[in-house]
């Protein structure tokens, strides 16, 4: 059996292959380059927000704003085309403050402040549209005295005692403020008035003028002075007296200097209770 071989016609033409993507690729790269430049640009900008204190009409602003402060009436400031805030709030009328309409209906929830009594103002709140006293417990100090009360003189008792009492005295060195305290001697005694007062040096000493031992003790050129146990006792009254002692020559043509025993520890915290001290007394 006789095979033949058909061979191809030597003009036949060879197919190409396909050309690589490559320029499908660069084209693809190139878009992405200009999709991230484009978002790149077109980024927004920082969201405006008003600012948390009320502006002042007049001063500069920036952006297109419109705040609203709400109190007793709103308040609308506006950031207009001149860059500058500008009130632009409505006509208003506000209530009256609570304290002034306390026989009027109220809201529930609204708390206000009544009087003072002397242990602060009493706390209201309304409810139902009625205002009601939450209660405030407290036992306030009787006034202080109108008058700078004697030194020594029992303080009242009835509802504690007075507090924070100051008077102007007017002093040897000039007006003084002193305070008017109310001091137990013991814990079983009867409180009494004590005077605090700030020292002084007086360039003209007054030690007859000062009533009580604190406004003498308080002038560095003063002493108050009692009589002191002796046997016999000195008589002399008590009093402020100069803090030196007096000589012959210190006293006027009225006294003459005496030698006197006197407490050298009244109000103070020792236990003598007899010291020499020399005074211009009458004879």
């Amino acid at each position: 059996m006789t095979m033949s071989v058909l061979n191809r016609p030597t003009n036949a033409k060879k197919k190409r292959a396909p050309r690589s993507s490559f320029v499908v690729t660069v084209g693809a790269a190139a878009a992405a380059v200009a999709i991230s430049a484009c978002s790149t640009v077109t980024t927004n900008p920082p969201e405006l927000e008003c600012p948390a204190e009320r502006p002042v009409a007049g001063e500069d602003c920036v952006g297109d704003l419109a705040c609203s402060y709400p109190d007793a009436c709103s308040v609308d400031y506006v950031c207009g085309e001149d860059e500058v805030w500008v009130d632009n709030s409505p006509p208003c009328n506000p209530p009256p403050p609570c304290e002034e309409r306390l026989d009027e209906p109220c809201t529930t929830g609204e708390t206000c402040e009544g009087e003072d009594y002397g242990c602060g103002p009493t706390p209201l709140v309304c409810i139902d549209g009625v205002w009601v006293d939450e209660g405030l417990s407290c036992n306030p100090p009787p006034p202080c005295p109108e008058a700078l009360p004697t030194e020594g003189d029992p303080c009242p008792a009835d509802f504690g005692t007075p507090e924070d009492c100051f008077y102007q005295v007017d002093t040897a060195c000039g007006p003084t403020e002193i305070e008017a305290t109310c001091v137990q001697a013991s814990p079983d005694a009867s409180s009494v008035w004590q005077h605090v007062v700030p020292p002084c040096d007086p360039q003209v000493p007054d030690c007859d003028g000062y009533e009580s031992d604190a406004l003498c003790q308080a002038d560095i050129s003063c002493r108050w002075l009692v009589p002191g146990c002796a046997d016999p006792p000195s008589e002399f009254p008590s009093g402020c007296y100069p803090a030196a002692d007096c000589d012959s020559y210190s006293c006027d043509a009225n006294t003459t200097c005496q030698l006197v025993v006197a407490d050298p520890c009244f109000g103070k915290k020792c236990d003598a209770c007899a010291g020499d001290a020399s005074l211009c007394l009458p004879p």
